[in-house]
Formats: C-alpha cells, sequence, structure tokens
C-alpha cells in the first residue's frame, strides 16, 4: 500500500459528504507521488487547509497536527478514466468502510497544475466483518460523492512496462523464520527463473518477495505442509480464496485452475472492492518426492501489470524445483 502522511492544498470541490457521522467538508486537496514510487499517485483530502510544503515536511517524518480526517485515494494506473488501486479514510477513532468507486477523471500535466477525482462511495455495512473490522468507525450513512479538484504537487513519471522482463534461473534458499521458540526455521533450497531487475525484499512474515519496477507487481515465496492429495488441496485451496472475496463489499472470480504435472498446480483469480478495479493474483504451488515442504509462488499485480508479465511469471513458478534434498531441511 502506497501511503503518504496527510496534507492538501485549497481544494475545488463539488462533493456531498458525511464521513464518521459528521458533514465533512473538503477545504484541501492535493496529488502526490511516493519517492520509491513516483509512477503512482495519491490524492488527499482533508477538512484543513494545507500546502505542499508543509506535505513534503511530512513525508520526510517532520512532524504536525494530523488532521481529524483524512481520506487518500491510490492511483496505480494515471490514464484518465483509470479507477483508484485502493482509498483509506482516517479517523480519530479509527478507519472509515466505504465502497464503491474512485475515478480519476481528468490528471495533471505538470507540477501545479490541476485535476479532478470523481468519487462514488457510501456505508459499507459489510465492513466491519472484514480483517480489519475491530478497527471500523464508520456510521450508517456516511458517503462520499462528486467531484473534487485537487492540485498536483510531485511530477508522475511514466510507469515502465514489464512486458520484456527476463526470468534467469537462479538459486534461491527459501527460509521462513519460525514462530515457536523450540520448532527451527523452515528452509528449502530451490531453483527458479527469477525476473532480473526487480528488487529482493521480505514480505511481512519473513518470506522472500522481488518487487517490479512498476511498484506494483510483487512475486514471492512461501513454504507449507503439502497437500495430501496434492491437486485436490489446491484447488480447494485456490476455490477458497475466491470464496472469501465474494462479499457485500468485494467481488471475485476465478480466472483459470489447471493441473501443471506431478507435483504442479497453477491457480489464477481477482478480486476488487466495490468497483474499484481488479487485483489479479496467481498461486502455483510445487510439491515433489522428498521435499521437506511444498513451495507457493505467488505473483500479484493490477490488470496492467497482469497483461503484461503474468503468463511468464506462471511458467517461471511452474519451473521451480528442488536445488538439493540435502539443502532441503527437515519438516
Amino acid at each position: 500500500m502506497l501511503w503518504l502522511p496527510p496534507a492538501a492544498l485549497a481544494a475545488d470541490t463539488a462533493i456531498d459528504a458525511q464521513l464518521f457521522g459528521a458533514p465533512f467538508e473538503a477545504r484541501s486537496a492535493l496529488g502526490m507521488t511516493d519517492p520509491a514510487h513516483p509512477s503512482a499517485l495519491s490524492v488527499l483530502i482533508t477538512g484543513d487547509s494545507l500546502t505542499c510544503d508543509l506535505a513534503h515536511a511530512l513525508q520526510a517524518g517532520g512532524k504536525a497536527k494530523k488532521p481529524k480526517v483524512v481520506v487518500v485515494a491510490t492511483f496505480t494506473d494515471t490514464s484518465a478514466g483509470a479507477g483508484a488501486a485502493q482509498w483509506l479514510i482516517m479517523g480519530k477513532k479509527g478507519l472509515g468502510s466505504l465502497t464503491g468507486s474512485a475515478t480519476l477523471e481528468a490528471l495533471p500535466t505538470a507540477v501545479g497544475d490541476k485535476g479532478t477525482v470523481r468519487f462514488a462511495l457510501k456505508a459499507s455495512e459489510a465492513g466491519e466483518d472484514g480483517v480489519m473490522g475491530g478497527m471500523i468507525a464508520s456510521s450508517p450513512g456516511d458517503h462520499l460523492t462528486g467531484d473534487l479538484t485537487f492540485e498536483l504537487c510531485d511530477a508522475i513519471t511514466p510507469r515502465p512496462s514489464l512486458a520484456d522482463t527476463t526470468f534467469t534461473e537462479t538459486d534461491v534458499d527459501i527460509v521462513e523464520p519460525s514462530h515457536f521458540q523450540d520448532e527451527p526455521d523452515h528452509t528449502l533450497a530451490v531453483t527458479m527463473p527469477l525476473p532480473q531487475g526487480w528488487t529482493a525484499g521480505k514480505d511481512g512474515l519473513g518470506s522472500p518477495q522481488w518487487t517490479a519496477p512498476d511498484g506494483v507487481t510483487v512475486l514471492s515465496l512461501s513454504l507449507a505442509t503439502a497437500f495430501d492429495p496434492f491437486e485436490e488441496g489446491a484447488a480447494d485451496w485456490v476455490k477458497s480464496q475466491v470464496g472469501s472475496f465474494q462479499t457485500e463489499a468485494t467481488t471475485s472470480e476465478l480466472v483459470s485452475a489447471r493441473a501443471a504435472g506431478d507435483g504442479a498446480y497453477a491457480g489464477r483469480w481477482r478480486y476488487r472492492w466495490g468497483e474499484g478495479p481488479w487485483t489479479s493474483e496467481i498461486d502455483v504451488f510445487r510439491a515433489g518426492e522428498g521435499w521437506a515442504w511444498m513451495v507457493q509462488c505467488s505473483v500479484k499485480s493490477d490488470d496492467t501489470g497482469s497483461a503484461q508479465v503474468f503468463d511468464a511469471a506462471e511458467s517461471a513458478c511452474l519451473a521451480l524445483k528442488a536445488r538439493s534434498l540435502e539443502a532441503a531441511g527437515d519438516p
């Protein structure tokens, strides 16, 4: 998630809003980029009058009084008509849960110019049932609708294409920290084609991942006990993921699912919040005789990234193999 500190500059708005049970007036709106992902745009809206300079100071770690309500709409696709990849509504007592759409109607061409975001959001009763349910502070009747004009503070660079990504055979030691004091870390030595030019890192659980230059597309590897029976277990896992996003607030669908040989299964599915853009995911499971662990190779992206690199990424995940059973570790 691209998170930026709350800030904005005098907004021209024609929006109607109630947030956290109270009328909300957008007195400032500002478009900023994350220095790590300068091709993405975050539009920040507050009820306070703030400036670009103050926003940049906050982004650099400065201290300032936080507005009571902050709305952030993040666009990884900055073409006209693109939907926000996500929106975050923050209040003093928790998060807002609104579903619908936020659309980039007009993008500024230069710093200082103005653009427009169109909001069509309303309260979601299903928000309290999600993983963030305990933090939801919305009230019935909350909404954010209409057009908002924002000023651009940072230049937006073109998003790099992933269509020509090169995958090169690479040795990888997958190490997942144990969550139990007396249990050793889970390890497996594997070889697979990895995308060149992507940034290596770790996810929240310590598993290896690689982030593409677009800042949106991510490939990750994790370990688990092998399904038994393998094919049926993998198919059921993919179906359960699709089903978990079929709620009042979210929509999901299975794109494809197939066995790809002994110990190999590939599923593709996607989901979205309200009428927002799709998030697409590949989940490939690989297991073999003598392997200490099953490997899950996952790739996530939006429609742009999935169209450019998903076929190649799925092939790379399916090509994964244990490098040496002696180095694989014990379950």
